[in-house]
Formats: structure tokens, C-alpha cells, sequence
């Protein structure tokens, strides 16, 4: 797995900078059917959003020292193009919205064959929530700094 972080335009022409990371499909992402799985999409999605996160100052670390954690309230998943076992892959990642509050925000990852070709997108709309109080909270300041920092989508808005 080679992590990067590269400064030029999104293969479709959208809002540069972006942030991305590389993988290769593995056996355990693969379904019955030969293609990458559903929840093998959501799994390196989120991944990719910790690894942001981390590489911009906010630890798991620091999720745990302040008991709060992401909450995926919504995900909705397009596919385009198959992966298959092997696959390289380029997952970016983006933010689509951001409430006035900080509480909720979408985030958008693509995924892209190694021809370019988009695979597949996944528009994850999520809340940060207090383990302890058991309810959606805003941003701290830390995390706030690290999430205004994740590239904008050209079509972000306040949500």
C-alpha cells in the first residue's frame, strides 16, 4: 500500500488540491460475484477519513481522549466500474457539506481504477457524538481545524 498525498487536478477537472490514497484489492474485500464488496467500499472509505484526520493532527488518540467518535447516519453508494481481486485503486476523498454548527457534515470519497475511470462514490453524511453523553455534539476545535482542512468538493454548501 503506497500513501500518499499529491497537490495537482482531480481526473475529472474538480477543485484542486485533493487528497488521496492508494490501495490494491484484496482477497477479503472480494464477494461471491468476483467484484469488490459493498462493505469492502465503506471500510476503506473510512479509512481513508482516519488517516486524514491523523495526518492533520487529530489522533484516534484524540477521538479517545475526548470520547467522541464519527457516526455515519447516512451512506449512499454508486458504482460505475468494477474492481476486481488485485486492483489497484485510488480512493479520494472531499467535503460536500458542513453544518453552521459543526455538529453534521458529508463527506464524499471516489474511487478510481488505475485506467482513471471512476468506480464508484460513496456521499457519507455523518454526525460527531459524545460517547459519554450519547448525543450528537460540534466539532471541538482540534478536529474542527483538521476537518476545515479536507479539501472542498466544487459543489459544497452549508447543510
Amino acid at each position: 500500500m503506497n500513501l500518499y498525498k499529491k497537490q495537482h487536478p482531480h481526473p475529472e477537472g474538480i477543485c484542486p488540491p485533493f487528497y488521496s490514497k492508494l490501495f490494491t484489492v484484496r482477497w477479503c474485500e472480494v464477494d461471491f460475484n468476483g467484484h469488490m464488496s459493498n462493505a469492502s467500499y465503506l471500510n476503506l472509505a473510512t479509512d481513508v477519513r482516519m488517516m486524514f484526520f491523523k495526518e492533520h493532527g487529530f489522533t484516534v488518540n484524540d477521538f479517545k481522549q475526548l470520547r467522541i467518535g464519527p457516526v455515519a447516519v447516512q451512506d449512499e453508494i454508486s458504482y460505475y466500474k468494477e474492481l476486481r481481486l488485485m486492483d489497484e485503486i485510488e480512493v479520494h476523498l472531499e467535503l460536500v457539506g458542513l453544518s453552521r454548527n459543526d455538529v453534521k457534515m458529508q463527506i464524499r470519497n471516489i474511487f478510481y481504477r488505475k485506467d482513471k475511470q471512476k468506480a464508484a462514490s460513496i456521499l457519507t453524511t455523518g454526525v460527531w457524538f459524545h460517547l459519554d453523553e450519547r448525543k450528537a455534539i460540534p466539532a471541538p476545535p482540534k478536529l474542527l481545524t483538521a476537518l476545515n482542512q479536507v479539501p472542498r468538493s466544487a459543489d459544497f454548501r452549508i447543510i
